[in-house]
């Protein structure tokens, strides 16, 4: 780290200002707008992604963190470096979105309010979860400025960064709902 809220990447830096540039760009906006029908913002809060080697995201969807004032949200997974299987891609859960029991049983579930009592993370092995769900993991290769678009209901996560040798992982997402939806606070600037 360059100084707080600057990232060394190999020839350039990433800093706040150009991470809010990139997922405020006017396209992205006008993008996810058509996605929903009407004016679209996203969260304030926006999480960025930094995955060194040996670590990877567990297998979750986003629906219990992000759905407390409105159910109308979608997840913007921004890639911000180019990157190769090896570093930890993103995968997600064919179909995951449309099994009506899993989906029934998220229904209501607040990650925070549940104190506890219940974990969002789904698995720790994202293989045997597939193979006894009958579905398939989809991923891609993701470049720098590449975006996945997905609802609150599909299971996703990224594979663990499996190449030392290579650069960290860097990525962010944004959760997106309408401008007449109401938003929750935690997640909004004052």
């Amino acid at each position: 780290l360059a100084e707080v809220g600057e990232f060394d990447l190999p020839h350039e830096t990433l800093s706040g200002t150009s991470l809010r540039a990139a997922t405020g760009d006017e396209q992205l906006i006008e993008t996810i707008s058509a996605a929903f029908g009407e004016p679209a913002r996203g969260h304030d809060y926006i999480y960025l992604r930094v995955a060194i080697p040996g670590r990877g995201t567990a297998t979750h969807c986003d629906y219990p963190i992000f759905t407390r004032a409105t159910e109308n949200v979608l997840t913007c997974w921004l890639c911000l470096s180019d990157l190769a299987f090896e570093q930890g891609a993103l995968y997600a859960v064919e179909n995951s979105h449309r099994w009506e029991e899993y989906v029934a049983d998220m229904r209501g579930f607040d990650l925070e309010r549940a104190q506890g009592a219940r974990q969002a993370t789904l698995s720790n092995n994202i293989i045997q979860f597939a193979e006894a769900q009958d579905a398939r993991l989809l991923t891609a290769r993701f470049n720098a400025g590449n975006i996945l678009l997905f609802g609150m209901y599909l299971i996703h996560g990224a594979f663990d960064h499996r190449a030392p040798e290579m650069p960290v992982k860097l990525s962010c997402d944004v959760r997106w709902q309408p401008l007449a939806e109401p938003f929750d606070p935690r997640y909004m600037a004052p």
